[in-house]
């Protein structure tokens, strides 16, 4: 999953096909046509969250897997700017 977070306003936002803005709308990001490749711009800085950690996160804690005080972990991370399926406009 493609995220776009703006150190502006410390808005995430999930990118979809059509243009997606952060609250102050000095951020931006869009998925290409392929919808594995995505765009971003402005003062976004690229987030990515593993879809299997996530959805295995979520199956955990609907089935009572093991719990943590702060939650269930999943994978998480900073999209490197050389990415070749998140790409700076411009």
């Amino acid at each position: 999953m493609k995220l776009i977070f703006c150190p502006g306003c410390e808005d995430i936002r999930k990118i979809h096909f059509e243009l997606t803005y952060c609250f102050c709308r000095s951020s931006w990001g869009k998925y290409e046509q392929d919808g594995d490749h995505a765009i971003y711009g402005g003062e976004a800085i690229p987030v990515a969250i593993g879809n299997r950690s996530f959805t295995s996160a979520i199956r955990a804690s609907r089935t009572g897997g093991p719990r943590r005080k702060e939650g269930i972990p999943f994978k998480a991370w900073i999209v490197p700017t050389r990415s070749p399926t998140f790409k700076k406009s411009g």
